[in-house]
């Protein structure tokens, strides 16, 4: 099944000329950690059903908007390691063969930006879906996978934020759900 989360915001750390945040999407329970017990609508009534999930694969496409008055540019990479919130290591997922980027002109034109991106466990983590249990497997009840991928979504620009860009977020990610709760726990 295909579960879809949405999100909007500012992408911005005041004072930096960087900044990042990140999703979660092979932990379906909880794909953004930054609020917290965040499953995707339709999570919970799979749940009702299944003990188990794997995520099979996901995709991501950013609207941006620039609100300084000076460029930037933007970048989504799927990493096989968390990478936290404002990490000082951006460059790396710049740098990523796996990222997408593209650049935003200043608020007086040119400054929106989309972009696309996917990845499917069995290709970037290595990892083809064959039950039993693995490292990409979680239970329903909340019990995160012990291996994950991970979004960043960062921005870079050559001067000092205060106004920072503007997303909304739409983020799929393909599930199995397996095992059924039967009874019910």
């Amino acid at each position: 099944m295909t579960l879809r989360y949405a999100l909007e915001g500012q992408i911005g750390n005041a004072g930096a000329t960087n900044s990042n945040f990140r999703l979660e999407p092979t932990y379906a329970y909880d794909v953004d950690p930054g609020l917290g017990s965040t499953s995707m609508p339709g999570f919970a009534e799979q749940a009702a059903i299944y003990r188990f999930y794997r995520v099979l694969g996901s995709r991501i496409t950013v609207h941006a908007s620039n609100n300084e008055v000076f460029p930037q540019s933007l970048c989504i990479c799927p990493a096989n390691a968390d990478p936290g919130s404002n990490t000082a290591n951006f460059q790396n997922y710049f740098s990523s063969i796996n990222s997408v980027k593209g650049t935003m002109g200043p608020i007086t034109g040119n400054s929106k930006l989309t972009l696309t991106n996917s990845f499917t466990v069995a290709d970037f983590g290595g990892a083809p879906f064959i039950i039993p249990n693995d490292s990409y497997s979680g239970a329903t009840a909340g019990t995160a996978p012990t291996n994950n991928i991970w979004w960043f979504i960062g921005q870079k620009s050559a001067a000092v934020q205060s106004a920072f860009v503007f997303t909304a977020i739409d983020l799929e990610v393909d599930v199995e759900f397996y095992e059924f709760q039967s009874p019910a726990a």
